[in-house]
């Protein structure tokens, strides 16, 4: 049986000892409310830590926080910028999405 609540405390943890790929489930954890209450704006302080380490799926985190307006305000120039840091990478839904902001003019 999963407990949220534990795996988000060692996910702190390892969060601030820096660990980015800890930073960016923490931040999933805290967008889909897993182990306490939805909180955007955390999520997004924790997806960002783990973006600028490098984690390249915290790349479409970022993308899709400022895409939808998770967390910070609806940015399609910033959602741009993080999805083609991912695609560079290869990212295939990153790849996807910047095909459909093209199609739809964001």
């Amino acid at each position: 049986q999963r407990d949220y609540v534990k795996a988000k405390y060692w996910l702190y943890k390892a969060a601030h000892g820096g660990n980015d790929e800890a930073q960016r489930v923490l931040g999933q954890m805290l967008s889909d409310g897993h182990g306490g209450p939805v909180d955007f704006t955390e999520a997004l302080k924790w997806f960002r830590k783990s973006a600028e380490a490098g984690n390249v799926d915290a790349f479409v985190h970022m993308g899709e926080a400022h895409y939808f307006g998770l967390g910070t305000p609806v940015n399609y120039a910033t959602a741009r910028y993080w999805y083609e840091r991912a695609a560079q990478l290869g990212n295939e839904f990153a790849k996807k999405t910047l095909e459909i902001m093209t199609r739809k003019g964001r």
